[in-house]
């Protein structure tokens, strides 16, 4: 066949040459490169012929060169888009398009629903980032669930000023600092924003919980590694009893405590636990007494955890009652005794359901002293 090719186009007959092996199927480099011998308009047509051909054998790139050349640019993009080669297909696009040709924009939407569906999550918010869809490419890193990708997400989201939900990323990102103990990052990620210190205190609960509920329960592991020393945070290791900044002296006072509970009290230095909590907070977050304050603080994190999950792992048991028992002193802090009562109970209550008996009666002695 290939003779017969080079005998018609020995007689001159270049476009007959070109049309028996369009007929066939069978062009090739050599005799596409002999088409404008016989006119432009022609190469142009055999060349876009001649991608479809390679496209069929799945030559992608070496037939988007052959649209090129005949300056088909829209079809050598959208071929690389059929065959989901978003990479080259973008590219391509940014080399020979427009800013702000629409095209770039539907690529990219495709291009990360599809790492979505494959989870490549992290690609994904890379293509949204790249058209300025913050809260898609938030949605994106989020589904990763580790504290790099959360920690980047709740950032992304501040930079929409969505404050809201950039602390629930912050919050989930929380919790998994503390079910491993690792106070000291929680600590460090908290002041990274101002948005992000509402945390604080559940931070300091938790953190008092779990090494006061240790000292009492020392076969227990209440975080996902055995606390230690090094595990805790550092505020600037501050004397608390010899602090200048105290609370009033009613909330520290321990002559309330009833002789008559069924187990004995676990008093800290001079002070039970809710007591020496308060002390702790009023010290190192500067949480005053001025009662629109401490209510806007409740809300704020009463919002963070709207619905209750039935859990059994102790670790992520007691994140969600360090949230009960920080709500439970706030309240208490704003004389609202009925709301107190009512956070206190569900972190007993988490407990008891979930079958804890020997964490449940520590954690009694240590929020219910009197």
């Amino acid at each position: 066949m290939e003779y017969h090719l080079q005998l018609e186009l020995w007689r001159g007959n270049v476009a007959g040459a070109l049309q028996i092996a369009r007929q066939r199927n069978e062009l090739s480099d050599w005799i596409v490169s002999m088409a404008p011998l016989a006119s432009h308009d022609l190469w142009e047509a055999v060349s876009a012929e001649y991608a479809e051909q390679l496209e069929d054998d799945g030559q992608y790139h070496k037939a988007v060169t052959y649209l090129l050349a005949a300056n088909k640019i829209h079809q050598a993009i959208d071929l690389f888009r059929r065959h989901k080669l978003f990479k080259e297909a973008v590219l391509l696009a940014r080399i020979r398009l427009s800013p702000v040709d629409p095209i770039l924009e539907d690529l990219y939407t495709e291009w990360g629903q599809n790492l979505m569906r494959d989870g490549q999550y992290e690609l994904a918010a890379k293509c949204y980032l790249a058209m300025r869809h913050i809260q898609e490419a938030e949605k994106a890193l989020a589904k990763r669930h580790d504290q790099s990708s959360l920690k980047t997400t709740c950032h992304m989201t501040l930079l929409v000023s969505d404050r809201q939900q950039s602390l629930v990323y912050a919050y989930k990102l929380f919790s998994q600092y503390l079910m491993m103990g690792q106070w000291q990052e929680a600590l460090n990620f908290s002041q990274e924003n101002e948005t992000f210190k509402i945390l604080q205190p559940i931070l300091l609960t938790h953190e008092l919980l779990i090494q006061h509920l240790t000292a009492l329960c020392p076969s227990t592991n209440f975080t996902q590694k055995p606390v230690s020393p090094e595990m805790c945070s550092n505020w600037g290791k501050k004397d608390i009893c010899g602090s200048k900044t105290q609370l009033p002296e009613y909330l520290l006072d321990k002559s309330e405590m009833d002789p008559a509970v069924p187990w004995e009290p676990f008093l800290i230095g001079k002070h039970t636990f809710p007591h020496h909590v308060l002390q702790v907070w009023h010290q190192r977050l500067d949480i005053t007494m001025v009662t629109q304050e401490l209510k806007a603080m409740h809300a704020a994190i009463s919002q963070l955890v709207p619905n209750r999950q039935l859990m059994v792992d102790l670790p992520a048991l007691f994140v969600q009652i360090s949230v009960d028992v920080t709500l439970g002193f706030l309240a208490l802090l704003t004389s609202e005794t009925s709301t107190a009562i009512v956070h206190l109970v569900q972190a007993l209550s988490t407990l008891d359901q979930a079958g804890h008996g020997t964490a449940l009666q520590a954690l009694c002695r240590l929020i219910l002293p009197q």
